[in-house]
């Protein structure tokens, strides 16, 4: 099969000023917004997430939370991913940090 470079159903089209990309489990489908983006040149390497680390996959993954390109924010297994930063659960604090990169986002950019 042919599963990295295709996906098992019909592209939905979205136009929106910001994506927030969260998602990504091992696997070929796993962080597919920064393996596209290497893919595609817009980012240079996808080192691979690390092996989970409660005591310190929180504080990296919210301190890594950012704009990876123009309107595109990574958070969550995506940072990971393309951080090589360790896994981890899902946490209130990377939703909140998350929400603050959005409205500074819309407030440094006037178009918005």
């Amino acid at each position: 099969m042919n599963h990295d470079t295709q996906s098992c159903t019909d592209p939905n089209v979205m136009e929106a000023k910001v994506v927030v990309r969260s998602c990504g489990h091992d696997g070929p489908f796993g962080a597919a917004g920064v393996k596209r983006l290497k893919s595609i040149g817009m980012i240079d390497s996808v080192p691979g997430m690390k092996a989970l680390d409660m005591n310190a996959a929180e504080d990296a993954i919210v301190r890594l939370t950012r704009e990876i390109v123009p309107g595109m924010i990574v958070t969550g297994m995506e940072v990971a991913e393309i951080d090589g930063a360790p896994i981890m659960d899902i946490y209130i604090y990377i939703y909140i940090k998350v929400h603050v990169q959005i409205i500074l986002f819309y407030q440094a950019s006037p178009d918005y």
